[in-house]
């Protein structure tokens, strides 16, 4: 088996293990490939590699520890101008701030993949960095500025026909709406996603939504 085949065997392996729970052997195989890739130098198996260690470490709580791990697969992916990967890594290290409750670092990261996001003219990653940027806002108080990014995530999803982002995105300003007493404006967005869901069989939405609207029309 050539080194190279041995990586990936090596992850794979770790992967297997993470899937079942294990995530310290994972982290162990990984932290392997990690090693034997550097030693190699192939970037991309580094990346692979050292993006599930980064994972581990967010599972359990590590987050500087991750932070620095998504962070070499970011530069990385950079020095590879894998734009893709580089969306994934942004991503992934504003979602880690997040849970960290580092929001304004959050909000830094989601920044630049939205901005990225455009340049690259990726709709579908621009919808979700746009709504984990409303999501970040929304835990921080700033509801009417989360509404915009959920408003724009909506459109886009729209024009993707993406159903389901519709419906999720409806669904998050309707919630915002219904938190700060608006009930109108809560209702119309309950009964957008109601239709939305019925068209189209999404019917995860339907017998919550029910309750939902039958509750804002006995406070109008």
């Amino acid at each position: 088996m050539s080194e190279k085949s041995e990586v990936f065997h090596i992850t794979s392996l770790g992967m297997k293990h993470q899937s079942r729970g294990d995530l310290d052997t994972a982290y162990n195989l990984y932290d392997e490939a990690v090693r034997l890739s550097q030693k190699l130098n192939d970037k991309e198996a580094i990346i692979v590699s050292i993006t599930h260690k980064a994972k581990i470490n967010q599972i359990n709580g590590n987050f500087p520890e991750a932070i620095k791990e998504y962070e070499i697969a970011l530069k990385l992916s950079e020095e590879l101008n894998n734009m893709e990967w580089v969306l994934v890594r942004l991503g992934q290290i504003g979602n880690t701030y997040q849970e960290w409750g580092k929001y304004d670092k959050a909000e830094e990261y989601y920044e630049r993949a939205i901005n990225l996001s455009r340049q690259c003219r990726d709709k579908s990653w621009l919808a979700t960095e746009l709504t984990n940027m409303g999501v970040t806002l929304q835990t921080c108080g700033k509801s009417i500025k989360a509404i915009q990014y959920y408003q724009e995530a909506y459109d886009i999803a729209n024009e993707l026909k993406d159903y389901e982002g519709m419906a999720l995105r409806k669904c998050l300003i309707g919630l915002i709406y219904e938190a700060n007493d608006d009930n109108q404006k809560a209702l119309e967005c309950y009964e957008t996603v109601y239709q939305i869901a019925n068209e189209h069989r999404l019917n995860a939405y339907i017998d919550g939504l029910k309750e939902n609207i039958s509750n804002l029309k006995s406070k109008l």
